[in-house]
């Protein structure tokens, strides 16, 4: 599988490697690049970590004047992506171009791809994360979970079709944003990489099988209309501990703010408020479990006051932090 990315203007390779698809041993060696990035148009830093079958990359850029990267995969692989931060836009080989949208996780599986990427200064911060599997690593984790055979990603990467980007998308919320970040940080070495990874991989793809699922289930909506109240929930996914407005979201995803309250918590059942603190107090429980002081934890997750945090915390779980700490 080969990975190639490069800026615009500029002699300058970000990436290029040939990763490895076939494991001779069960002990995998993980590879860290950390590439520091500075020019007329951004500043920043692009890191890569990979393995046998697998890579993750990140693309962490201030943006002072618009700009664009290529990159080029192949072949026959399975990515996984997520913009946390910026505004962008994908230009195709067939010369389409797509706006990709905050918070979103996007499925995709591929033999071989050349996307231009425009970045655009008017939000100055990009935050960019992928995944790439091999399709034989991808089916050799997922092939022993009976669940497998029920996930249509799954079933069209193991049948050889084509899911193009944008044609799979759900919202990130805090556990997927954990585990894509815990594969990043990932320091094992050896035997451990295998498991570590084959138990990662499971997890998210089990979430997102989840998620499709209960997406099959709620209130059906115009297609429209579905699309932007998951286009706010994964804003919101992304940016709960500071979170927008009711209007600044209803402005974000182009639905009025009466449309936006009463369609989210018809499709997704809790209201919007209700949905930020749930994502708030997830974190916040991992958080004081590992023993982060109160005050601390409530600045982290945007509260103005810990009294409010503290009343919220016991709220939600019946026991104060202080409590739930011992």
């Amino acid at each position: 599988m080969f990975i190639q990315s490069k800026l615009a203007n500029s002699e300058i390779l970000l990436l290029d490697i040939n990763v490895p698809e076939d494991q001779e041993t069960d002990e995998l060696e993980w590879h860290e690049v950390n590439m520091p990035v500075s020019n007329a148009h951004l500043k920043g830093i692009f890191s890569t970590a990979y393995t046998t079958g697998f890579c993750i990359t990140r693309y962490q850029f201030s943006i002072f004047r618009n700009t664009t990267y290529s990159l080029s995969v192949g072949r026959d692989f399975v990515q996984v992506s997520l913009m946390s931060k910026g505004v962008s836009t994908l230009k195709t080989s067939r010369q389409a171009k797509k706006s990709i949208q905050l918070g979103l996780v996007q499925l995709a599986y591929r033999y071989e791809c050349h996307p231009v990427f425009n970045l655009y200064q008017e939000s100055p911060k990009y935050d960019y994360t992928r995944i790439f599997l091999s399709k034989a690593l991808f089916l050799n984790v997922l092939n022993s979970e009976k669940w497998a055979n029920e996930f249509d990603f799954f079933k069209k990467v193991r049948d050889g079709e084509p899911v193009r980007f944008g044609d799979c998308v759900l919202p990130v919320d805090v556990t997927t944003f954990e585990i894509l970040t815990e594969m990043f940080e990932n320091k094992t070495q050896g035997i451990l990489t295998t498991y570590f990874l084959t138990y990662k991989l499971r997890e998210f793809f089990l979430i997102m099988h989840s998620k499709m699922i209960k997406d099959e289930k709620t209130v059906k909506f115009p297609k429209e209309v579905s699309e932007k109240l998951h286009q706010a929930k994964a804003i919101l996914g992304i940016s709960y501990t500071n979170s927008p407005t009711i209007r600044q979201l209803s402005k974000e995803v182009s639905l009025n703010e009466q449309k936006l309250k009463s369609g989210f918590k018809e499709l997704f059942g809790q209201t919007i408020k209700g949905y930020i603190t749930d994502l708030r107090m997830k974190q916040a429980k991992i958080l004081v479990q590992d023993r982060i002081p109160v005050n601390e934890v409530a600045f982290r997750l945007g509260y103005k006051s810990v009294s409010h945090f503290i009343s919220s915390y016991k709220k939600k779980f019946g026991i104060t932090p202080k409590q739930s700490s011992n």
